[in-house]
């Protein structure tokens, strides 16, 4: 979220449309950026 120059607000936006628009759990996201930096690889798929 960084990268992106996000407050902790917006990026808790992202974050929540992201996880809605994927239909999958926001731990499991947030886990997904920590891993590859960012959410732009499907859920369960590291570079």
């Amino acid at each position: 979220m960084t990268t992106r120059q996000l407050s902790l607000d917006d990026a808790w936006r992202l974050m929540v449309k992201e996880s809605q628009h994927r239909n999958a759990k926001v731990s499991a996201l947030a886990e997904t950026v920590i891993d590859t930096g960012g959410f732009d690889t499907p859920l369960g798929e590291h570079p």
